[in-house]
């Protein structure tokens, strides 16, 4: 009897320890994945010339959990998430983007959006198409642990999600155009050598965009000329001088910007001036209802300034119309004047 008891109490003892270590195995489960940061590249289409540079900025991103399949998790609210940290971007024509992968407990296929947060520089058409990220986490048969198998980045194009490099997940376009303006002089009493003529130009930005401090500017010989304009906040001013002739050039204005072109007031000088072929207004004052308070689009604007003297009654005492007639007729007289002088000294 004390055999049997015994014999009972060893058996009850070896099953517990038995559904111990079961439990104690079902509840450590796969070892979850470590963090794992993957990166994007951020690229700017520059539409003008090489030489323009992007300008710098923070770019920023949203994320939320877009969906989940062949896993335990079945609400996309308790995935884990990824984060996309904000990429200080100076100037230039790409950035990276680090996209920070969370920890993975669960085996599943996890799909996020990312979009990027349209910023307030001026002159860039930020891209709202978002990317998606796709991780396939899976369990390695031979140490239980979880890893990330494979990642992709798919962009959704007309309704299809295409396969994406990560080298060009994002895309933005930066435009800018050039403002010149040209003066030309002409007229029978027009100054083609020496005068200068005063124009300013104003700059004005779009509200809430932001500008570079200054635009280049170049051409022209007067030394007053300046070699910027200088941009505050959202308006810029600067005085130039322009001669028969020349052209200045103020570089690169971003996409969206209007100026607008003053010249002074020389009709006390009997000049007439015409903007771009309109003619009517002597201060060839360019504003938004007389061909340009115009908008920087990308391409070079030109505004062309021509300013003419003519007179035609002018008082020279002299008709250059009837000029042959009155050299006939003073041949005449002369002819005259030889025969009389000569009769003369005959009768002499």
């Amino acid at each position: 009897m004390k055999v049997k008891k015994r014999l009972f109490a060893g058996m009850l003892a070896l099953a517990m320890l038995l559904s111990l270590n079961v439990t104690a195995f079902a509840e450590s489960g796969p070892t979850p994945t470590e963090e794992k940061p993957i990166t994007l590249t951020k690229k700017y289409e520059v539409r003008k010339d090489e030489e323009a540079v992007a300008p710098g900025e923070t770019l920023t991103f949203s994320v939320r959990n877009y969906a989940v399949s062949d896993s335990s998790i079945t609400d996309v609210s308790e995935m884990p998430e990824i984060t996309v940290p904000a990429a200080e971007y100076e100037a230039g024509n790409t950035a990276n983007i680090t996209v920070n992968l969370p920890s993975y407990s669960k085996v599943g296929v996890y799909t996020y959006e990312i979009t990027e947060t349209a910023g307030m520089s001026a002159g860039v058409t930020y891209d709202a198409i978002p990317i998606y990220l796709t991780v396939l986490v899976t369990r390695d048969e031979a140490t239980n642990a979880l890893k990330v198998a494979q990642y992709k980045f798919q962009k959704d194009e007309a309704g299809d999600k295409v396969d994406v490099e990560s080298g060009a997940a994002f895309t933005n376009s930066y435009v800018t155009g050039d403002l010149e303006i040209t003066k030309q002089v002409t007229g029978n009493m027009g100054d083609t050598t020496d005068k200068y003529f005063k124009f300013t130009v104003t700059l004005t930005g779009e509200d809430e965009k932001t500008y570079a401090d200054s635009y280049a500017i170049t051409g022209g010989s007067s030394a007053e000329n300046p070699k910027s304009i200088v941009f505050d906040e959202t308006t810029g001013t600067a005085t130039i001088y322009l001669k028969h002739g020349e052209t200045v050039t103020i570089q690169d204005l971003p996409d969206g910007m209007k100026y607008q072109v003053v010249e002074d007031d020389y009709s006390g000088e009997q000049y007439t001036t015409t903007v771009n072929g309109e003619s009517g207004r002597d201060s060839g004052i360019i504003t938004s209802d007389f061909a340009s308070e115009l908008t920087v689009t990308g391409e070079k604007e030109t505004v062309s300034f021509v300013n003419d003297k003519t007179d035609e009654s002018i008082d020279t005492g002299v008709y250059l119309d009837n000029l042959p007639y009155i050299i006939v007729f003073a041949g005449v007289l002369a002819a005259v004047a030889v025969l009389v002088i000569r009769r003369r000294r005959v009768d002499d």
